[in-house]
């Protein structure tokens, strides 16, 4: 008998998401459905924070800054969600990780779409977010000095740099999970190439509120009340 698909099969789109895995009797070892859905969801979850940042673009252009704040604590909780899943991944020991590692060719995660794609779009939501302070009138230093006179936008600051931080914990995580999975010897991006990466973060805009506040070592242009 005809199996016929429910609502729920038809809007998820069940029989195409399950059929991206490698077939069970082609799997190399145990272990291998496990690495690749791993990596296929942080694909997925990747794909959902990039378009939330579009989505966040669009609301600090249209000076929304209140929307804007809660797109970016969506993308947030998601890197909270790949944090999370790199503490999964090291259940995988070397030994179990080597077998498939042959099937990957010279596959990495730096080769990851999602990965890039966040990147691409990182000094968009820097930018959009420099023309919202702009349009404001007001500086970084005016919204950490009042805060509640600038709550929407001090919200929007706040947000943007938790999306930074948890970004870069779910880079270092998943560093430290190379090393332990394939050895010591891994080696990070060479400084030039992490330079790049730096740059193309919102880690400017935090930058550059320490740096009004003088929280960087550096004497603050007005002194706080």
């Amino acid at each position: 008998m005809a199996h016929h698909l429910s609502d729920y099969e038809k809007f998820v789109n069940t029989e195409a998401l399950l059929a991206c895995q490698r077939p069970i009797e082609g799997l190399v070892n145990t272990h291998e459905l496990f690495f690749q859905v791993t990596h296929q969801v942080m694909e997925l979850w990747m794909k959902v924070i990039a378009y939330e940042l579009r989505v966040a673009i669009d609301d600090m252009r249209r000076g929304d800054s209140a929307e804007a704040s809660l797109r970016l604590q969506r993308v947030r909780e998601i890197e909270r969600v790949l944090v999370d899943q790199i503490a999964i991944m090291e259940t995988l020991s070397p030994a179990d990780y080597h077998p498939i590692r042959m099937t990957l060719g010279h596959g990495s995660g730096s080769e990851s779409p999602g990965f890039a794609a966040i990147l691409h779009l990182a000094p968009e939501v820097s930018a959009a977010f420099a023309e919202r302070l702009r349009q404001s009138g007001a500086t970084l230093l005016d919204v950490h000095k009042d805060r509640r006179a600038h709550q929407a936008l001090y919200g929007l600051v706040q947000a943007l740099m938790d999306v930074d931080s948890w970004f870069q914990r779910f880079r270092e995580a998943h560093y430290h999970l190379v090393k332990r999975v394939i050895g010591g010897d891994v080696q990070r991006k060479p400084p030039a190439q992490d330079e790049g990466l730096r740059q193309s973060r919102a880690t400017p805009i935090r930058c550059r509120a320490r740096a009004s506040c003088g929280l960087d070592g550096s004497r603050p242009a007005t002194r706080f009340p």
